[in-house]
């Protein structure tokens, strides 16, 4: 794959293509890789799940959670998002892309 922008954290890192297809990589105990499936990890790019396109995506240190903004005027978020910082009126872990609430 190549990548024309990273967004790096600990414990993990993802990118965007050109097109703006997104994939994640490192530990994913909470779902901040976007696959769908918690627990996972991976050494390699794995591809976010859900078939959106983001224009950029900006990953939450350390509270192992990742945002991204497509090119509508709306936010998704995955992964842990214990204070609520994922924009979706919850606190609990989210596997994949979960449409912020409010827009």
């Amino acid at each position: 794959l190549t990548f024309a922008a990273v967004a790096a954290g600990c414990p993990h890192a993802c990118a965007l293509t050109a097109p703006g297809e997104a994939s994640c990589w490192g530990q994913g105990t909470y779902g901040q890789l976007g696959t769908g499936v918690a627990p996972t990890a991976s050494t390699v790019p794995v591809a976010v799940t859900g078939g959106l396109t983001f224009l950029a995506l900006s990953v939450g240190t350390p509270s192992a959670h990742t945002c991204g903004v497509p090119p509508d005027p709306v936010t998704y978020c995955w992964g842990y998002t214990p204070y609520g910082q994922g924009g979706v009126g919850a606190t609990t872990k989210r596997p994949g892309p979960t449409r912020g609430s409010g827009q």
